[in-house]
Protein backbone atom coordinates (compact mmCIF):
# COMPACT_ATOMS: atom_id res chain seq x y z
CA UNK A 1 0.00 0.00 0.00
CA UNK A 2 2.89 2.46 0.48
CA UNK A 3 3.62 1.79 -3.06
CA UNK A 4 0.18 3.20 -3.74
CA UNK A 5 1.49 6.83 -2.25
CA UNK A 6 4.86 6.63 -3.84
CA UNK A 7 3.07 6.42 -7.36
CA UNK A 8 0.69 9.56 -7.01
CA UNK A 9 3.97 11.50 -5.13
CA UNK A 10 6.25 10.44 -8.23
CA UNK A 11 3.34 10.84 -10.76
CA UNK A 12 1.86 14.78 -9.07
CA UNK A 13 5.17 16.38 -7.45
CA UNK A 14 7.77 15.00 -9.85
CA UNK A 15 5.47 15.30 -12.89
CA UNK A 16 6.29 11.94 -14.45
CA UNK A 17 4.92 9.70 -17.09
CA UNK A 18 2.87 6.83 -15.95
CA UNK A 19 5.91 4.84 -18.31
CA UNK A 20 8.46 7.02 -16.23
CA UNK A 21 6.81 6.09 -13.31
CA UNK A 22 6.35 2.29 -13.93
CA UNK A 23 9.91 2.63 -14.82
CA UNK A 24 11.21 3.92 -11.75
CA UNK A 25 9.62 1.84 -9.64
CA UNK A 26 9.44 -1.43 -11.53
CA UNK A 27 6.30 -2.11 -12.09
CA UNK A 28 3.57 -1.90 -14.97
CA UNK A 29 2.58 1.50 -16.17
CA UNK A 30 -1.11 0.13 -16.50
CA UNK A 31 -0.97 -0.12 -12.91
CA UNK A 32 0.40 3.50 -12.30
CA UNK A 33 -2.24 4.76 -15.18
CA UNK A 34 -5.18 2.51 -12.87
CA UNK A 35 -4.04 4.35 -9.26
CA UNK A 36 -3.88 7.81 -11.25
CA UNK A 37 -7.28 7.51 -12.44
CA UNK A 38 -9.22 6.14 -9.57
CA UNK A 39 -6.58 8.94 -7.24
CA UNK A 40 -8.28 11.91 -9.91
CA UNK A 41 -11.90 10.16 -9.39
CA UNK A 42 -11.43 10.84 -5.66
CA UNK A 43 -11.28 13.44 -3.51
CA UNK A 44 -7.91 13.12 -2.09
CA UNK A 45 -5.01 15.61 -2.82
CA UNK A 46 -1.68 15.36 -2.32
CA UNK A 47 -1.38 17.18 1.20
CA UNK A 48 -4.53 14.53 1.89
CA UNK A 49 -2.02 11.74 1.33
CA UNK A 50 0.32 12.74 4.52
CA UNK A 51 -2.46 12.75 6.95
CA UNK A 52 -4.32 8.98 6.09
CA UNK A 53 -2.72 6.03 6.80
CA UNK A 54 -1.75 3.31 4.26
CA UNK A 55 -5.37 1.59 4.83
CA UNK A 56 -7.64 4.55 4.36
CA UNK A 57 -5.82 5.77 0.83
CA UNK A 58 -6.22 2.06 -0.41
CA UNK A 59 -10.24 2.15 0.87
CA UNK A 60 -11.06 5.56 -0.71
CA UNK A 61 -9.24 4.70 -3.69
CA UNK A 62 -10.67 1.29 -4.16
CA UNK A 63 -14.36 2.20 -2.48
CA UNK A 64 -16.24 -0.21 -5.32
CA UNK A 65 -13.80 -3.14 -5.20
CA UNK A 66 -14.78 -2.98 -1.16
CA UNK A 67 -18.35 -3.19 -2.30
CA UNK A 68 -17.88 -5.72 -4.60
CA UNK A 69 -16.59 -7.91 -2.62
CA UNK A 70 -18.57 -7.28 0.51
CA UNK A 71 -21.66 -8.74 -1.72
CA UNK A 72 -20.90 -12.47 -2.13
CA UNK A 73 -23.11 -15.14 -3.42
CA UNK A 74 -23.99 -17.93 -0.77
CA UNK A 75 -21.68 -21.12 -1.46
CA UNK A 76 -22.80 -24.25 -1.21
CA UNK A 77 -21.60 -27.20 1.20
CA UNK A 78 -18.37 -28.98 -0.50
CA UNK A 79 -18.39 -31.70 2.44
CA UNK A 80 -21.82 -32.44 1.29
CA UNK A 81 -21.27 -32.14 -2.15
CA UNK A 82 -18.35 -34.50 -1.92
CA UNK A 83 -20.47 -37.30 -0.26
CA UNK A 84 -23.06 -36.88 -2.82
CA UNK A 85 -20.60 -37.52 -5.34
CA UNK A 86 -20.01 -41.25 -4.60
CA UNK A 87 -23.08 -41.99 -5.10
CA UNK A 88 -24.13 -43.82 -8.75
CA UNK A 89 -25.58 -41.47 -10.95
CA UNK A 90 -24.99 -37.97 -9.22
CA UNK A 91 -23.37 -35.65 -11.61
CA UNK A 92 -22.01 -31.97 -10.98
CA UNK A 93 -24.58 -30.64 -13.30
CA UNK A 94 -26.81 -32.20 -11.42
CA UNK A 95 -26.02 -31.11 -7.64
CA UNK A 96 -25.23 -27.65 -9.24
CA UNK A 97 -29.25 -27.53 -10.23
CA UNK A 98 -30.34 -28.41 -6.76
CA UNK A 99 -28.21 -25.40 -5.83
CA UNK A 100 -29.22 -23.39 -8.05
CA UNK A 101 -32.95 -24.19 -7.56
CA UNK A 102 -32.46 -23.18 -3.71
CA UNK A 103 -29.90 -20.11 -4.36
CA UNK A 104 -31.19 -18.11 -8.18
CA UNK A 105 -28.93 -15.55 -6.94
CA UNK A 106 -25.88 -18.39 -6.81
CA UNK A 107 -22.70 -19.46 -8.30
CA UNK A 108 -23.02 -20.35 -12.18
CA UNK A 109 -21.51 -23.78 -13.27
CA UNK A 110 -18.15 -22.99 -13.88
CA UNK A 111 -17.16 -21.04 -10.55
CA UNK A 112 -19.07 -24.03 -8.85
CA UNK A 113 -17.30 -26.68 -10.21
CA UNK A 114 -14.38 -24.32 -9.49
CA UNK A 115 -14.46 -23.80 -5.97
CA UNK A 116 -15.48 -27.30 -5.73
CA UNK A 117 -12.50 -28.26 -7.31
CA UNK A 118 -10.16 -25.74 -5.05
CA UNK A 119 -11.80 -27.48 -1.82
CA UNK A 120 -10.71 -30.93 -2.55
CA UNK A 121 -7.31 -29.72 -3.48
CA UNK A 122 -7.01 -29.37 0.27
CA UNK A 123 -8.54 -32.50 1.54
CA UNK A 124 -6.06 -34.99 3.09
CA UNK A 125 -5.00 -37.87 0.63
CA UNK A 126 -4.14 -40.74 2.89
CA UNK A 127 -5.43 -43.73 3.22
CA UNK A 128 -5.70 -45.47 6.51
CA UNK A 129 -5.29 -49.02 6.86
CA UNK A 130 -6.13 -50.96 10.12
CA UNK A 131 -4.34 -54.26 10.83
CA UNK A 132 -5.10 -56.91 13.71
CA UNK A 133 -2.22 -58.68 14.41
CA UNK A 134 -2.09 -62.15 13.00
CA UNK A 135 -4.42 -61.35 10.08
CA UNK A 136 -1.80 -60.13 7.21
CA UNK A 137 1.85 -60.80 6.84
CA UNK A 138 3.41 -58.08 4.40
CA UNK A 139 6.64 -59.73 2.71
CA UNK A 140 8.41 -57.26 0.40
CA UNK A 141 10.71 -59.03 -1.97
CA UNK A 142 12.78 -59.20 -5.24
CA UNK A 143 10.87 -60.67 -8.60
CA UNK A 144 12.42 -61.30 -11.81
CA UNK A 145 10.00 -60.48 -14.69
CA UNK A 146 10.82 -62.93 -17.53
CA UNK A 147 8.89 -60.58 -20.16
CA UNK A 148 10.66 -57.18 -19.23
CA UNK A 149 14.18 -59.22 -18.40
CA UNK A 150 14.45 -56.96 -15.18
CA UNK A 151 13.99 -56.94 -11.36
CA UNK A 152 10.59 -55.57 -9.69
CA UNK A 153 10.32 -54.43 -5.90
CA UNK A 154 6.94 -56.33 -5.39
CA UNK A 155 4.66 -56.74 -2.24
CA UNK A 156 3.10 -59.85 -1.19
CA UNK A 157 0.21 -60.18 1.00
CA UNK A 158 -0.79 -63.46 2.73
CA UNK A 159 -4.01 -63.46 4.83
CA UNK A 160 -4.47 -66.43 7.22
CA UNK A 161 -7.53 -66.91 8.88
CA UNK A 162 -7.15 -67.56 12.32
CA UNK A 163 -10.59 -69.96 12.63
CA UNK A 164 -9.35 -72.06 9.66
CA UNK A 165 -5.68 -72.96 11.61
CA UNK A 166 -7.79 -73.31 15.05
CA UNK A 167 -10.38 -75.75 13.87
CA UNK A 168 -7.72 -77.85 11.94
CA UNK A 169 -5.38 -78.08 14.91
Amino acid sequence: MKLIRRILQLYETAGLSYRQTGDALNIPYTTVADYVRRYKGSDLTIADLDGYSDREIYQTLFKDVAEAVSTTKPLPDFALIHEELKRRHVTRLLLWEEYRAVYSDGLGYTQFCERYNRWRQKLSVTMRQVHKAGEITMTKFKLFSRVLGELNDSFLYMVSDLLLWRTLA
